[in-house]
């Protein structure tokens, strides 16, 4: 099963797991990986995160609920565009994902 990304200097984003352990995980823990990948994150960036993470989390239990192989499906959460400076908030694969990959 995937983990959240520690925070070695080579993470490509701020969250990675499978659909299980991310709506398992406490907001506020999803939230701290993030102020770790993201640490100039302003109060904005911060009251973003605090809104959307619980509503992401029961998005991803309602489709892991309707379809349990959901439950095999990757949540990502900023990561690091390839060859830009941008960061997409989140991603749902449906395969394994790693951040080397891309």
């Amino acid at each position: 099963m995937p983990t959240p990304p520690d925070d070695s200097t080579d993470a490509r984003c701020g969250w990675l797991s499978d659909f299980p352990t991310f709506y398992d995980a406490k907001p506020r823990v999803v939230r701290g990986r993030l102020e770790q990948f993201i640490r100039d994150a302003g109060h904005e960036q911060l009251a973003a995160w605090d809104q959307a993470i619980p509503l992401l989390q029961r998005e991803c239990r309602e489709i892991v609920q309707s379809y349990d192989a959901a439950r095999t499906y990757t949540a990502i959460l900023e990561y690091e565009l390839p060859r830009e400076s941008r960061r997409p908030m989140s991603w749902c694969s449906k395969t394994a994902w790693s951040p080397s990959s891309s």
